[in-house]
Parts: structure tokens; sequence; C-alpha cells
């Protein structure tokens, strides 16, 4: 069997033409050498996409790319497509390893991290050389979050980890965890960028943002229409809002109302 396997981040309109050519040129490529006959065939090739954009997507069928005159809905060879941050994949049976793999793909800001279960899920594999490859899979990860924006930037200078000594689940845990801190003493510190002008709306700001990954911007709408920046900022700690992020981070419905029980005390 031969896999052709792409990985993208971002939405390209002839990614399927892509992966038919990656197939049909190694397949050609490796008949130079098998010559292949109706007796002895080629392996069949099979195409796998992994999609980890932070927006929904299906590529487009070759009908699509084709103006329909290729009538097969999907690509001409066996086709598995994997929307990391959004599919549902209680019921594949992925090997453990590429579990963990997914959640760490999922894992967009430390809260996530440290209420996906990865650390635990990688301490209980047996192969050792595994852990470790998903520890070091895990700091790629948790090194790009630097990119993300000028505030995560900023947290990661301040917090300045040594990342060759991060070895273990639990070393990558006590990094995310100061990393969750950093976003409290930067904002305490008035030293935010990027954000509404006034140290009063950047608080405001900084707290929705950092619910927001987990409630969805309707609620974070909902709760600044109903209340206003001033109550909001007076009703909800950030601190209190920190530990219910973490209990609740992968219960949506449960943070929300938490957070309403929250403003209702």
């Amino acid at each position: 069997m031969l896999l052709a396997c792409e990985i993208q981040s971002s939405r390209e309109y002839l990614i399927m033409m892509r992966l038919l050519a990656y197939a049909s040129v190694t397949l050609v490529s490796l008949d130079r050498k098998e010559r292949f006959s109706r007796r002895r065939p080629p392996p069949l090739p099979c195409l796998l996409l992994v999609y980890t954009g932070v927006t929904p997507w299906i590529s487009p069928s070759l009908s699509e790319l084709t103006r329909d005159h290729v009538s097969v809905p999907g690509p001409l060879f066996p086709y598995i497509y994997m929307d990391v941050l959004h599919d549902d994949f209680s019921d594949w049976g992925l090997p453990r390893e590429l579990d963990l793999i997914v959640r760490a793909e999922r894992a967009r800001y430390p809260g996530d991290y440290l209420t996906s279960g990865f650390p635990e899920g990688v301490r209980a594999l047996k192969n050792p050389r595994a852990a470790r490859a998903l520890v070091e899979f895990m700091k790629l990860t948790m090194r790009g979050w630097s990119g993300q924006s000028d505030r995560d930037k900023q947290i990661f200078d301040a917090i300045q980890l040594d990342w060759d000594t991060i070895t273990t689940p639990e070393d990558l845990t006590m990094a995310a965890e100061a990393y969750q801190r950093g976003y409290v003493a930067v904002k305490e510190e008035g030293r935010l960028e990027g954000l509404q002008e006034g140290a009063r709306n950047k608080e405001v700001d900084m707290l929705c943002e950092f619910l927001l990954p987990a409630v969805g911007r309707e609620f974070v709408d909902e709760l600044r229409a109903l209340l206003g920046d001033d109550e909001l900022r007076a009703r909800l700690d950030p601190n209190a809002v920190f530990d219910l992020r973490l209990q609740y981070g992968t219960n949506p419905e449960g943070l929300r109302q938490a957070i309403r029980d929250c403003l209702e005390a």
C-alpha cells in the first residue's frame, strides 16, 4: 500500500489534485523499477488529508474541480479526511499515539492543554520512545503559541522557559501553568498591546479573550450585552475565571453555566 499524506492548516482549493499527483507520480516512478502488469498489479495508493485549520472546511471534490466531467464525488483512490479540531474521533478507534497527537493539535491555549488529558495519556504509554516523541511534538505546539499575537510573545518572553530541560509530561504541565499565570501577570502589569485603548477596556478584553476559545463568541458577546464592560469587570474575577476554565475546559456548556452562577452569586 502507498500512502499519500498531506497536512494542511489553511484551505487550498486544489488540494485533491495535489494528493492525486503524489500518488500518480510515485506509482509511475515505482513502475520503472518494478514493471507492474495485470499479473503483478501495483500497490493501491491511499490518500490521507489532515486539516488543522481553525475554521471547519471540506475540500472540493473531483466533481467540483472537473465541472462534473469526473462524476465520482471523492478521489479516485481510497481516501481519509481528518479535520483535527472539529471532527469527533470517538468511534474511529484511533491508535493511542494518534489520539494524543489530535489532542495536542487541539490545544491552542494552555488551558486546553491542561484539561485535554494529554499529560496523563503520554504517561500511560508503555513505549518510552513514543512518550518522548510526543513530548517533543507538544513542545513544538506550545512554542507555536508565542506566535499567535504580540501578547503571547510578551508572555513567553517573560516566563523564559528553557525548552532543553523540558523532557517529561510533568515538565510540560508546569510550563503550561506558568504560561497561564502569565496571562494574569501581563494583564495586571498593564502591558497588554494591540487591544482597545484604556486600561479598563484592556482588562475586559483580556478576560473575554481568555474565555472565548472555550465558551464561544456568542456567549462572550451575550455577557458584554447583558452586563456592559464596567459590570463585567466588577463581577468576574480573573483568577476565578482562570480556575473555572481549567475545571470545565472540555465542557463548554458547563463552563458557561458556572460563569452564570458566578454572576448571580
